[in-house]
This record gives C-alpha cells, structure tokens and sequence, in this order.
C-alpha cells in the first residue's frame, strides 16, 4: 500500500523560467517524501533547489534539496524538521542568485 499523500499540486514557472509538471508530498519514514511526475521539466538555472513557502514566497530555513535533473520523474526526501502544515507552496529556488524559479499551490489531498 502507498504512503498516505500529505499534498499535491501543479508546477509553473517563474521569473521568467519555464517550469511544468505535477507533485505529491507523501508521508514516509522520517518525514516526507516530495515525488514530481514523468511530465516534469524545467528550462534550467544554476542551483535550483527545492523548498517551502507561503503565498508563492519562500520561507527561511526551507530549502531541503538540489533538483536532480530537468525532466522526468524524481523523488526528494523532505527532512521531518520542517513542518508541511506551515506552507502553502512548494517552490523552486536559486540558491546562487536568490531568485524564485517556479512555484506549486500545495493542495490537500
């Protein structure tokens, strides 16, 4: 059986950035588990990484991983530190030049 799924939602760019796909958060051993789908894909930045916010902006202290390719299916471990129920967005983040990449509204499932 699957892990129960926290949230959902559907990428989109910004800034400028092309950015497309769906995501689920779901729960796993200690903490949670962000999954985007095979329509995943992203036009590409230096050090994108993914992280948690409210309102389409990012929240301190969020940033828990860099993304692993620009299409196709992956999975990211979300440390059980940072509490989901605080945010009401995923986001796609530059670390290098702190701009915000892309953002998905987290949906409850």
């Amino acid at each position: 059986m699957d892990a129960p799924t926290i949230g959902h939602g559907k990428l989109s760019g910004s800034s400028g950035h092309t950015l497309a796909g769906n995501f689920e958060i779901r729960a796993a051993d200690g903490g949670s588990l962000l999954i985007v789908d095979e329509a995943f894909s992203f036009d590409g930045a230096p050090a994108p990484w993914w992280g948690f916010g409210r309102s389409g902006r990012l929240a301190e202290g969020t940033l828990f991983a860099a993304l692993k390719a620009k299409t196709g299916s992956q999975r990211f471990a979300i440390p059980s530190t940072l509490d989901l129920n605080q945010y009401d967005t995923l986001i796609l983040w530059c670390r290098d030049f702190a701009i915000l990449l892309g953002t998905g509204q987290i949906l409850n499932s």
